[in-house]
């Protein structure tokens, strides 16, 4: 903390390493934070780097369900618009470096309290685990991209493809800006059942898709073959990948809520697709550990295509085997190194028929793709 004259003293400080200080005000005072980089060091004597600071203003409101009028966990993150002048001479905003308490969690009542610049700016709402429709709020914004994306001092930092809701502010400079809250409409819910080729219950399932969200690769499990996908827009198209590793069963399908009868719906799964290949350099030595990617291949769904089907990496000779749903268009991508980086399109929109197997070969792949 500095002292009442705002003077402080940083000890222990490394001098051969690119070193940054956050400052920002305490729990009273709206500063907005920022960041310094340190000039190198001469010898012993002490650094000195003075700060000016530029005083923001406090938002408070809450975020809750439209429906229990219950408080809802989010992250709340504030950015400038474009149009917003006092944020422009602000470097943090300038360069995306906002830090706490500019961006902020909601309390367990949904209340939050954050520091914005005065002016006009956005207020973000983003789910750490709750799943609710995107894209809530964006309707209502006036300064839009042609993307629809919110027209922030960055450009594309407030999506509706990624933020849940977002709301539009005009701060006062002298005043605390109240009651940014937000309802939040849960969306709509299907009711999954699961059935082998047989049409009886093949047990656990792991699930892509049963909640809200693009570019989501994580898996949830479910100990019975039925399930729940939430968070769905009236209009949405979501893909949902199924997969039941006992039996080596799955599916990939697009589902949108006017295909559900009386909110339930039936998927069959099928014995799984198989691709096989070899990872190579330009030597045609094996790679080791290359990663191998599946994605999701259905171009009218643009950017709502859920990546990441499948990831592995090739054995110590380089080949690989990929166990993916069956009879679907998807792409095969590959990279020389274990986490990936930039990768290789291999063969995109291909399909494999239910228990069939299909050998890609040796696959080339150059060290220059890690350059």
């Amino acid at each position: 903390m500095t002292d009442a004259e705002g003077h402080y003293r940083l000890g222990g400080i490394e001098r051969d390493h690119e070193v940054h200080i956050l400052i920002s005000g305490d729990e009273k005072q709206p500063y907005i934070p920022m960041t310094v980089k340190l000039p190198k060091a001469e010898g012993v004597k002490p650094i000195s780097i003075d700060v000016d600071l530029y005083k923001g203003v406090w938002v408070t409101g809450r975020v809750t369900d439209q429906s229990t009028k219950a408080g809802v966990p989010m992250s709340v993150n504030y950015l400038p618009l474009a149009s917003n002048q006092f944020a422009a001479k602000v470097p943090v905003f300038r360069q995306g470096w906002a830090q706490p308490p500019c961006n902020t969690q909601t309390n367990a009542d949904g209340t939050y309290r954050l520091i914005a610049s005065p002016g006009p700016g956005v207020v973000a709402f983003h789910p750490p685990t709750a799943s609710y429709p995107l894209g809530q709020g964006f309707d209502k914004l006036k300064s839009k991209d042609r993307m629809g994306n919110a027209a922030t001092l960055l450009p594309g930092m407030v999506s509706p493809s990624w933020y849940t809701a977002a709301r539009e502010i005009d701060a006062d400079p002298d005043a605390v800006t109240e009651g940014v809250d937000f309802a939040l409409d849960a969306g709509g819910c299907i009711h999954f059942t699961c059935t082998d080729p047989e049409g009886k219950a093949p047990g656990k399932v792991l699930v892509q898709g049963n909640k809200s969200g693009t570019g989501d690769s994580s898996e949830t499990p479910f100990d019975s073959a039925e399930f729940d996908a939430i968070g769905f827009r009236t209009d949405e198209n979501r893909m949902i990948i199924i997969k039941n590793p006992e039996h080596h069963l799955a599916a990939m399908q697009t589902v949108k809520l006017a295909d559900a009868k009386d909110g339930k719906f039936t998927i069959r799964l099928q014995p799984a697709g198989y691709i096989t290949g070899r990872l190579l350099n330009t030597q045609h030595d094996p790679i080791k550990g290359g990663m191998v990617r599946v994605d999701t291949y259905i171009p009218e769904l643009k950017h709502s295509n859920r990546m990441d089907v499948a990831v592995l990496r090739s054995e110590p000779d380089g080949r690989f085997k990929l166990e993916l749903p069956p009879d679907t268009a998807l792409g095969i991508l590959a990279s020389t190194s274990p986490y990936g980086g930039r990768f290789k399109e291999v063969v995109l929109g291909i399909k494999v028929e239910p228990g069939q197997t299909k050998d890609l070969g040796d696959i080339e792949l150059s060290e220059e793709m890690m350059k």
